[in-house]
């Protein structure tokens, strides 16, 4: 009987043994349980990702001519791919082409007019003044200064020999009288006794009034002369000078007012073509050839490729965790599994009531932010099209 007790209480040890084993066990098990979701509800937290709903946006331009006119020719179709500066669009501009060769003739015309004045006959009248100008102006120093003394000796020496001829003739004369009275020469041979007199009294007397002139310094009129001519020959040049200057000056600026008419008429002709701005696809494309248009009216509606963006709107509770230049992903349900690389470029400064079109994951009520999405994934050129409804991923700092 003991033995048996003894065995019994073993048993309820082990069985008491096992069952607090068994507790302590579950206890640990949801000790880890409970922390493990703890835990992935902490990390869930710090790597939040916002899922807003938007709408795929891309820029359009209306393409116009400022000139218009007759359409010529049509270079693009709707729908069609176009690159930066593709002709999509001429205009007829007879009249503007014509007017442009009768503004080139009249400067070509012009052109002559200048190379006359810089190298024609103008030029050789100033040379020639001015060559007339500096004899007068020296002819005047040399007056003013009187003559070297090399001149006024042979302006002496000149006198001297007049005077002996003078004297010579005088002799001569002399005894051609009394053989003229006893008739021992003819009349005639007796006048040319005489004129040789005369000659020679009146050459002497010549060099002999140069002689003193010279010796003096010069003749006060002679040199009053001089100045006058020398100022009038500097006037007259200066005169010639303007006068080309002015010249110069008027066709100068005719030049410049008919290269201005030029550029004119050219950036009109410009006007006459309408190329694509940037990269883009033709949406609408209203006129055909044959139609006359009014200036400014819209011939082309494009849609730029490189300005594709998603408008999103982000919950006023979690605007503080996006941020400017933020990387997001960006699908579409025309191609579901597809995420397309996108940047945040725009913040709204003003909150708003949520939009309608808009289906808000936060309740409508709440106010939120406008954000602009820039798809800057290449692979999304071409698949995103306006209009399309968007999903953009937003992983928030917090």
């Amino acid at each position: 009987m003991r033995k048996l007790g003894d065995d019994l209480r073993l048993r309820v040890l082990n069985s008491m043994r096992w069952r607090v084993l068994f507790g302590v066990l579950a206890v640990l098990t949801l000790a880890v349980v409970v922390l493990g979701w703890k835990w992935s509800t902490l990390a869930a937290g710090r790597s939040k990702v916002l899922k807003l709903p938007g709408v795929v946006e891309i820029q359009e331009v209306r393409l116009a001519s400022k000139q218009g006119g007759r359409v010529k020719q049509l270079e693009v179709a709707e729908g069609q791919w176009v690159e930066k500066d593709q002709e999509l669009l001429i205009f007829e501009a007879p009249e503007l082409r014509a007017k442009l060769a009768q503004l080139e003739a009249q400067r070509n015309s012009i052109k002559v007019e200048i190379d006359k004045a810089n190298k024609g006959s103008r030029l050789q009248e100033i040379e020639a003044a001015a060559a007339a100008a500096d004899a007068a102006a020296k002819k005047w120093e040399r007056l003013k200064k009187g003559f070297r003394d090399e001149e006024v000796k042979q302006a002496e020496s000149d006198f001297q020999a007049s005077q002996a001829d003078l004297t010579l003739a005088e002799e001569e004369l002399a005894r051609a009288v009394p053989l003229f009275r006893k008739r021992m020469i003819s009349p005639s041979e007796y006048d040319q006794y005489q004129a040789t007199y005369q000659r020679a009294q009146s050459h002497a007397s010549t060099l002999k009034t140069k002689w003193q002139m010279m010796k003096n310094g010069g003749w006060e009129p002679e040199i009053k002369e001089a100045e006058a001519l020398a100022k009038q020959a500097a006037a007259n040049l200066d005169l010639l000078k303007v006068s080309l200057g002015e010249e110069r000056r008027m066709l100068t600026a005719k030049m410049d007012q008919k290269l201005a008419e030029i550029d004119e008429v050219k950036a009109q002709l410009a006007e006459s073509t309408i190329r694509a701005p940037a990269r883009a696809i033709i949406d609408v494309l209203p006129v055909r050839k044959g139609d006359v248009l009014a200036p400014n009216q819209t011939v082309a509606r494009i849609l730029k490729l490189d300005d594709l963006w998603v408008k999103i709107f982000v919950p006023e509770t979690e605007v503080g965790k996006v941020r400017l230049g933020q990387a997001v992903e960006v699908t579409v349900d025309a191609y579901p599994g597809r995420r397309f690389q996108g940047t945040i470029y725009y913040i709204a400064s003003q909150s708003e009531f949520t939009p309608r079109n808009v289906q808000s994951i936060d309740e409508r009520r709440h106010q939120v932010f406008g954000i602009r999405v820039r798809v800057t994934d290449p692979a999304a050129e071409g698949v995103l099209k306006s209009g399309l409804a968007a999903t953009v991923y937003v992983p928030l700092a917090v």
